[in-house]
């Protein structure tokens, strides 16, 4: 008789594809590893146009879009609240996947935007909540201005205490976010892992020759020194490609090429200056990881875990960073310079090489890794109900 596979429901306030942010690339990555193991995984996403219909990704693993249409974050192009807050409201969306919460052995929520859904959860259910960032903090950090602040925080606040204090079980990126949490919503006994965000193995610099940084973009090769910047576009994103360009290209105007990839950049790329480089359209910075260059993560505000701080150890590259975007890594601080934004520029003139022994402490953010450790936590928690 064939072993039954434990039912996992994913429920992703947005569509997984394209893999634009660490949000995405968190529930994909997560999602695909454990369908390698025992588990049936269908993850639940709103309908889009970049992702019109639903997903095979292998015989464990389905993406499966609700036709429900979410009209207030689409109206709102340059929305001044969070998305989080706007699509929180979805009156009706509860209709679309009563099947589904009935038919599998965890729900699974990523962040809190659909907590109020919990209330409709059968009571054998085993609920999680896989905490991308401690919401609150994250949107209040996302708000343009008091009164928008005001309002949202008070709304998130009481949807991810709902969801923690049905939740069986919550996964965090950081022990810092652990913290936060149970500081925050007064938790006593739910129980909590560190899933942190994560990344693959792949060649580094040191390994094989990399030459594509020099080849795509012309004139680049004149600058003794390379810094990448990476990441989607959000605000704190944003912000750390607009103090790139107004501050550290300017310093370092003879000297440093500055690689933005990813859309972080799209609301930038017609600025023009000579030692600024655009790559919008990249998900990757391998390309880019060469011996002279750095990667750099000028964050100040935020929530969670950098993604981008992975990215740039498995590819070989030194990080320089503040120490708001060091947050949850005290373990790979040793390969990194850490320091304010205004000493940017003199890390990248004094230069970084990269400690040996990264390989080794990386292991725990494979996302392979990642998810065996989930996988044990899901059947402790149905076990001990």
């Amino acid at each position: 008789m064939a072993k039954k596979l434990l039912k996992l429901l994913i429920i992703s306030p947005y569509p997984i594809f394209p893999l634009t942010f660490g949000g995405k690339i968190r529930i994909y990555e997560i999602s695909q590893e454990l369908a390698k193991l025992d588990l049936e995984i269908t993850v639940l996403t709103p309908i889009s146009f970049a992702q019109h219909q639903s997903l095979t990704i292998n015989s464990n693993l389905k993406i499966t879009i609700i036709r429900y249409p979410f009209l207030i974050p689409f109206l709102f192009t340059d929305r001044p609240f969070p998305y989080q807050f706007l699509v929180s409201f979805h009156p009706g969306y509860r209709f679309k996947i009563m099947s589904y919460l009935r038919t599998h052995d965890v729900i699974q929520f990523e962040h809190a935007s659909f907590a109020d859904l919990v209330d409709f959860v059968p009571a054998d259910k085993i609920v999680i909540y896989d905490a991308h960032n401690v919401e609150y903090d994250y949107v209040s950090s996302e708000c343009q201005n008091n009164t928008i602040r005001a309002l949202t925080e008070k709304r998130i606040f009481c949807l991810e205490n709902k969801l923690v204090q049905r939740a069986n079980g919550i996964m965090v990126c950081s022990e810092e976010d652990r913290l936060r949490l149970f500081c925050l919503y007064k938790i006593k006994k739910t129980a909590c892992i560190i899933a942190p965000n994560g990344a693959h193995p792949i060649i580094t610099p040191h390994q094989h020759q990399m030459t594509d940084g020099n080849n795509v973009f012309q004139g680049i090769k004149q600058f003794k020194h390379r810094a990448i910047f990476s990441g989607s576009d959000v605000v704190h994103n944003r912000k750390a490609v607009h103090f790139i360009i107004n501050y550290l290209a300017p310093q370092l105007r003879n000297e440093c090429a500055f690689i933005i990839n990813g859309p972080c950049g799209k609301r930038f790329q017609h600025i023009k200056k000579s030692n600024i480089f655009f790559d919008v359209n990249s998900k990757s910075v391998s390309k880019y990881a060469e011996i002279c260059t750095v990667g750099l993560n000028p964050v100040m505000q935020g929530s969670g875990t950098s993604l981008k701080v992975l990215d740039y150890l498995v590819c070989g590259l030194p990080i320089i960073s503040t120490e708001f975007g060091m947050r949850g890594y005290h373990d790979l601080r040793d390969f990194s310079i850490i320091c304010p934004i205004e000493q940017f520029s003199e890390a990248i003139r004094d230069g970084f090489l990269l400690p040996n022994g990264r390989e080794g402490i990386l292991e725990k953010y494979y996302w392979s890794n990642i998810a065996r450790k989930i996988r044990n936590f899901y059947v402790s928690l149905v076990q001990f109900t």
